[in-house]
């Protein structure tokens, strides 16, 4: 099977931008039809909703670049960008009063999983033990 690093490199991009706009999206709509009631704000337990985008930068910056192959790069960069977004989520239905704040949390957590580095898997440079 031939492998064309072009077409890895638009996989990588296309997923990204697809979990960017998806927040988005998901945001909009079930925010609206969620209530703004529920979880209060003074109530410690809503920081809580910070550990998914906490474990999301810890891949991205710690974990993804240690890794060497683009297969195990991929999950990983999957898995943390699904960290990222699963914060939103939880302001959306487990803690509404902070739910703007996780919303913003996980947009930017997404935005550090901006495939820009993705060459280094899809073209690793020949005789590199990296």
């Amino acid at each position: 099977m031939n492998r064309n690093p072009k077409q890895e490199w638009i996989i990588w991009w296309a997923l990204w931008v697809a979990f960017l706009e998806g927040i988005l999206v998901i945001y909009y709509f079930l925010s609206r039809s969620a209530s703004a009631e529920g979880g209060s704000s003074e109530a410690p337990l809503w920081v809580l909703g910070y550990v998914p985008a906490l474990v999301s930068v810890v891949i991205r910056w710690w974990v993804l670049p240690r890794l060497r192959t683009a297969q195990t790069a991929l999950v990983c960069f999957l898995l943390g960008i699904s960290m990222a977004e699963a914060s939103c989520f939880l302001g959306i239905f487990l803690f509404p009063a902070q739910k703007q704040a996780l919303f913003w949390v996980s947009v930017v957590g997404i935005l550090q999983f901006a495939p820009y580095y993705a060459g280094r898997y899809i073209n690793p440079r020949s005789g590199d033990d990296r």
